[in-house]
């Protein structure tokens, strides 16, 4: 098959990678030519440069990025079309999903991702605990980052942009500085769930069915949502849950993912929460996307990939069973591109987004074709790298 993808961040690169492997061809878009020559090298393809533009750098109207699609569906004769990205795009599910295979969200499931209030009213329909709301408005309200209390969680109600942890009445009234918000926006302020485990819960979606691929805890996380943060996973731990713990969380995701489920569509996604230690789950988020924090390790091939996600996902449980799933955040050497990196017997390490073992046990990042060292780890059998 010739498959079109619209990725985001790399969240698809192995998925990708293992569609080329199976003897599919993979076009997608491209921003340097770095980036460009590493793909080529793993058989990926590309669209053209003016295509690729519009597609990242450039944001198109709808009706052109509608024309852009067909012109290149016609052009590559094009069979499956992934969209990775669906705040820019997911309107182009009413359009295409009849003309080819299609994965990814339609403009009403996006509405789970980007209205933030509506998914966690969904949690709350089936009987899922969500945080208090403690105070809603806009960011240009007189009374902003007042009368709350400390430490709390703030979240754009209709936006896609991620969650802050506030310390103090300081970091509120900066934070109208650092984020690049429309201060007509709506916000709602929730409590800050305390001693409590991150939880990510991964998942796919598959015409009406749904598999949960993983449960981690992401150990760290929340030092990286504050206002002056540094890249947000950078130092993350990501580990499996106990038993007890993991039995809890998948009961109540089950709830969420059954319900949501009745949308149908073919696509993947995340679940954002907590587990707090009176064995208790609280619902935050759901990330209708790839999930970038899992680094998009995929333990399928690229046509076991495609039949599982169209015709039986019980393809996805089958290469999923039994799978340590211990992982770690690294950075390259200025700090400002983490990567989730998931750790097995063998090496310590398995699908890294773009980063390469080599011979002498040591890891290389690519970060858009160039290579850069990656910092100490500080794990056992893990150890820094230097240049090539």
């Amino acid at each position: 098959m010739n498959i079109l993808c619209y990725d985001y961040g790399g969240s698809s690169h192995h998925t990708l990678v293992e569609l080329v492997k199976s003897g599919h061809t993979v076009y997608k878009s491209w921003t340097s030519s770095n980036q460009k020559n590493y793909e080529i090298s793993l058989g990926i393809k590309h669209v053209d440069k003016t295509d690729s533009d519009m597609i990242g750098a450039y944001r198109p109207s709808n009706d052109e990025l509608i024309k852009l699609t067909e012109d290149l569906i016609l052009k590559y004769d094009i069979d499956v079309l992934k969209v990775d990205n669906p705040s820019h795009s997911s309107f182009l599910h009413e359009h295409f999903y009849k003309k080819v295979k299609y994965i990814g969200v339609s403009k009403e499931i996006y509405l789970l991702e980007s209205n933030k209030l509506h998914s966690k009213s969904i949690a709350e329909s089936v009987g899922i605990n969500v945080p208090n709301i403690l105070k809603h408005g806009k960011y240009f309200d007189d009374d902003y980052g007042t009368n709350v209390t400390f430490p709390c969680v703030e979240k754009p109600s209709n936006e896609l942009l991620p969650a802050t942890v506030f310390n103090n009445e300081y970091e509120f009234k900066a934070g109208i500085g650092v984020f690049p918000r429309d201060m007509n926006v709506d916000y709602f302020i929730e409590e800050f769930i305390d001693n409590a485990l991150d939880i990510q819960v991964s998942y796919v979606m598959s015409a009406g069915e749904y598999f949960i691929t993983d449960i981690f805890t992401t150990i760290g996380l929340c030092k990286n949502k504050g206002v002056f943060q540094n890249p947000w996973i950078l130092g993350t731990e990501f580990n499996s849950l106990e038993s007890r713990a993991d039995l809890l969380v998948r009961e109540e995701a089950h709830k969420y993912l059954k319900e949501i489920a009745k949308l149908g569509g073919h696509w993947e996604g995340s679940l954002g929460g907590a587990y707090r230690d009176d064995h208790q789950y609280y619902f935050f988020e759901n990330n209708v996307r790839p999930d970038i924090l899992a680094s998009s390790n995929n333990f399928m091939t690229g046509d076991e990939y495609l039949k599982g996600i169209f015709e039986d996902i019980s393809l996805f449980e089958n290469a999923w069973a039994n799978k340590n799933m211990q992982k770690i955040s690294v950075s390259n050497e200025n700090r400002r591109e983490p990567y989730s990196i998931h750790l097995h017997d063998k090496y310590d390490v398995t699908y890294p987004a773009n980063l390469n073992l080599d011979d002498d046990g040591n890891y290389y990042a690519w970060i858009l074709g160039d290579i850069r060292p990656v910092i100490d780890l500080q794990m056992p059998g893990v150890r820094a790298v230097g240049t090539l």
